[in-house]
């Protein structure tokens, strides 16, 4: 498509009516060119907004993605830090579960040996005073637990009695009432 430009040489007097207006058309071709300029310019600068604002939306999913991936990687971190604790604490009780084992393998075999006399001497002279739950007797008992007899006055010896007898009335009085309900 070429223009045709009419050349200055070409004005005569049956085109002067033509030249007014050919030079009105002129300015309108030149108000229309600044017009098409004007929004080509404004569509390239929308252009370009929307390609910064691209750009931004971007950076900002991709700076909230790292945030994320910070994120799962701290979750992981801790996680992992969790696991090692738990097997840390799982491999604590495994070792003192064994030392209990080995605890009480060495009490069975030591139970199965004779005792010594120097042992037998010392259980024997443990003498301890139990509480029967039951009457409420205060009783002596060797280490072995035999019950050793206490030698006492006639009154002391009443006085136990009542109490023992006390004590066993109230057991078997809440071994009667159990038995109601």
């Amino acid at each position: 498509m070429f223009k045709r430009f009419r050349s200055d040489s070409a004005s005569s007097s049956s085109y002067s009516s033509d030249s007014s207006s050919s030079s009105e058309g002129a300015k309108c071709r030149k108000e229309e060119k600044k017009k098409r300029k004007k929004e080509k310019k404004r569509k390239k600068e929308k252009k370009k907004e929307k390609k910064k604002e691209k750009k931004r939306e971007k950076k900002a999913k991709k700076e909230a993605m790292e945030i994320e991936r910070e994120q799962q990687e701290e979750g992981r971190i801790a996680q992992q830090q969790q696991e090692q604790e738990r097997a840390i604490a799982l491999q604590q009780d495994e070792e003192r579960i064994a030392q209990q084992l080995q605890e009480q393998k060495r009490q069975k075999a030591k139970s199965m040996a004779p005792m010594t006399p120097t042992e037998y001497a010392r259980q024997q002279s443990q003498v301890r005073e139990v509480v029967d739950p039951i009457d409420g007797r205060t009783r002596l008992v060797k280490g072995t637990g035999e019950i050793i007899e206490r030698i006492v006055s006639r009154d002391q010896h009443l006085n136990i009695n009542k109490q023992a007898t006390r004590g066993d009335a109230a057991h078997y009085a809440g071994v009667m009432n159990m038995k109601k309900r």
